[in-house]
């Protein structure tokens, strides 16, 4: 019973092992669309700092990582007396807004390069 959602549990069920639609590496983020583009996307929560991980999908094109400075994890510091974080929740609707901004600042997610870093 311990090994239910293992890789041995699947690997006997074929009909089963091929629904598994993600890869490892891609494990973990979030479908987004924007402009009839799809893009995924990552919520890194930290003590001090966040990061936010958007990538283009199929992959191929510039990566974007944005450092949320002042954005805590609450479960980390659910005894530590901090400013409550702005915004309070990462939901799609901020990331299309950083999306946009990150695109004025020559963010190119079309096109292959080194990954735009912002600190927001």
């Amino acid at each position: 019973m311990a090994y239910l959602c293992s890789d041995r549990w699947f690997g006997s069920h074929p009909v089963l092992k091929s629904s598994i639609a993600l890869p490892q590496k891609l494990r973990g983020y979030r479908k987004i669309r924007q402009h009839q583009q799809v893009y995924r996307w990552k919520f890194c929560p930290g003590v001090d700092h966040s990061l936010l991980k958007i990538l283009p999908d199929p992959s191929g094109g510039q990566v974007l990582y944005i450092a949320l400075k002042d954005w805590r994890d609450p479960w980390l510091q659910k005894h530590a007396s901090l400013p409550p974080n702005h915004p309070a929740i990462i939901a799609p609707g901020y990331v299309i807004e950083m999306m946009q901004q990150a695109r004025q600042l020559g963010w190119n997610p079309e096109q292959p390069g080194k990954p735009l870093q912002m600190i927001y």
